[in-house]
């Protein structure tokens, strides 16, 4: 039998929200938005915008949605982009509920309400809900972490056939030299300078490593700035070997089409670099802009890190079963021309290889939703791209259909 889709008309939000928050609890919730609030009271600037904001969105829908609640008013026409995320939740763990023990239930909101990184147990839910659509009846493991024991998320049934699998998520700054937060927070030093001189154009920041953390080291970086950024070309290096380099101009009337400024920063050639852009921006243009571009002079190790998680998510296994590896990959718009010949399709090569089991049948990633709107009807889904493993051995089941 057909089981049903998991789009949500708007008038029903209400129904799956009211259950969500039950499930929560609303002392709960209370808690996590009041620490929400602390967080943006005490955060400004890119760093607040493009870090405490993000990583607070699941909520800051929940909080609204509850307000509609609380105030008995509609959903129709009301859905947030806000919003959309924490519904697709609460949709998933209301088809998902009869497939969660008491002790299940209670894993997952202790993680909701406690984590602040919610990604790992949002997609946890997202993969089972993915396929409980596919037709696939749901068995969770029990938790035994306490006891030191490592088990799989579920156990996926269908015709006889059954899946073990593992669900892992990275973050942007898995494997980073430099972390993101930190980045904002020099951001939010050094470009008001700029700005305040009257200036626009681009900054690089290369560090030999890590981006100090010392105040001091902070100081001088805005001393150098404040001192010796002036209009036109050149470089200033500090007492750690940290070069600046700049090339600024006296801000006019000049505007930017984002297309534009993204190719100051040539981002596919600098996959690894931090980007920050300040400027009064209008639709798709920004007048006055001032790039910051951040490497670190030793290479990051985002791969190497993920192949460490797929080493880690085969001792989970029982080994008796065909076994799947879907790892989240942060910031990925699309899989395309990544199938063959790229870094992460050596990678997983290179895992099968040499660290495989022939009870994993494929390693599957997954990337952020994507959201789509055309004529009034939101879209979204999850890029994907799945490896098979050339060493599985059939006796522990057909190979995975993954998608359908």
């Amino acid at each position: 039998m057909k089981r049903p889709s998991l789009e949500i008309r708007d008038y029903r939000a209400g129904r799956y929200f009211r259950r969500l928050i039950k499930f929560l609890g609303p002392e709960g919730i209370d808690q996590r938005l009041l620490k929400i609030d602390k967080q943006i009271q005490s955060a400004s600037g890119i760093y607040l915008r493009n870090w405490v904001i993000p990583r607070a969105a699941w909520w800051l829908g929940l909080k609204e949605a509850r307000a509609i609640i609380q105030r008995n008013g509609s959903f129709r026409r009301a859905i947030t982009i806000l919003m959309e995320r924490p519904l697709q939740t609460a949709l998933k763990l209301s088809i998902l509920h009869s497939t969660l023990s008491e002790s299940k239930c209670n894993e997952f909101r202790s993680r909701i309400l406690a984590d602040d990184i919610l990604e790992p147990t949002l997609f946890e839910i997202d993969t089972a809900a993915h396929f409980w659509q596919l037709g696939y009846d749901i068995e969770w493991f029990v938790n035994r972490s306490d006891s030191g024991e490592r088990t799989p998320e579920f156990i996926a049934k269908r015709n006889g056939n059954e899946i073990e699998v593992e669900c892992k998520s990275k973050q942007a700054d898995s494997g980073r030299r430099v972390e993101r937060a930190a980045f904002y927070r020099l951001v939010d030093l050094l470009l008001p300078i700029i700005e305040k001189k009257g200036l626009s154009g681009v900054i690089f920041l290369e560090v030999p490593s890590r981006l100090p953390r010392q105040t001091k080291w902070f100081q001088e970086a805005q001393q150098a700035v404040e001192d010796q950024f002036e209009s036109g070309s050149g470089s200033v290096v500090l007492s750690g070997d940290e070069r600046f380099f700049f090339d600024l101009h006296v801000a006019d009337v000049s505007v930017v089409h984002l297309k534009d400024l993204a190719s100051m920063v040539d981002p596919v050639s600098n996959p690894y670099s931090h980007f920050a852009f300040m400027g009064q921006r209008r639709n798709d243009l920004i007048s006055n802009p001032i790039v910051f571009r951040l490497d670190s002079q030793k290479r990051d190790a985002f791969l190497d890190n993920v192949m460490e998680s797929l080493r880690n998510a085969q001792r989970q296994f029982t080994g008796t079963r065909s076994a799947l590896i879907s790892c989240l990959l942060p910031e990925i718009d699309s899989f395309k021309g990544l199938q063959s010949d790229s870094a992460i399709q050596r990678m997983t090569y290179h895992y099968f290889e040499k660290y495989s089991k022939d009870f994993v049948n494929a390693i599957s990633y997954v990337s952020e939703m994507n959201r789509v709107e055309e004529g009034g009807v939101i879209f979204s889904d999850m890029p994907s791209l799945t490896f098979r493993n050339h060493k599985y051995k059939e006796k522990f089941g057909p190979d995975i259909p993954v998608y359908q």
